[in-house]
């Protein structure tokens, strides 16, 4: 557990270790692969297809936490064809296989042990506008307190919310 002001964080302490090869490799795979189900990049998705996912606050209570959703997201980051789709959207004039190599170049030199491959030190290294919507969509149960808490009341369901599916996250099976 990590303390951030007065609310209790999950909290992550893996060591950090080089990127082995094969895991690069796996990535590799794993994005040609959902590429071939991706026919055209995603002209029309969810309205914060453009906009950051997650506010300042949460930010800088994950980066607090380290991570300790990001521990189940593996070689493939939990990027499905809907999100490199979405991904591939806000960036129309890279070919698939550009894509795929800007994905490969976010892979940091250093992540943590059995983690998602892009969980580097300070945090994600994929940019936002490239990560799945569940690592944006997904709050650790301390997270939904800390909106409560800063808002001073509920947050209201928005229609961005309810334009989403439910969403897993392997974090937590």
């Amino acid at each position: 557990m990590v303390l951030w002001g007065d609310i209790e964080l999950p909290g992550c302490d893996r060591p950090l270790t080089p990127v082995p090869p094969a895991r690069r490799q796996a990535l590799a795979a794993h994005l040609m692969k959902v590429m071939t189900e991706v026919p055209a990049p995603a002209t029309k998705g969810p309205d914060w297809a453009n906009t950051p996912q997650t506010s300042a606050d949460v930010r800088a209570a994950c980066g607090a936490c380290r991570g300790h959703c990001c521990q189940k997201g593996g070689d493939d980051a939990y990027l499905d064809f809907e999100s490199v789709g979405l991904a591939w959207g806000r960036f129309p004039h890279l070919r698939k296989e550009e894509l795929v190599g800007a994905y490969l170049a976010a892979v940091p030199a250093r992540s943590f042990v059995n983690s998602c491959i892009f969980h580097a030190e300070h945090g994600c290294n994929l940019p936002e506008t490239m990560r799945s919507p569940v690592c944006g969509a997904y709050l650790c149960g301390p997270l939904p307190q800390l909106k409560i808490s800063l808002a001073g009341k509920p947050p209201a369901v928005s229609g961005r919310q309810r334009a989403r599916r439910p969403m897993v996250n392997r974090a937590l099976t």
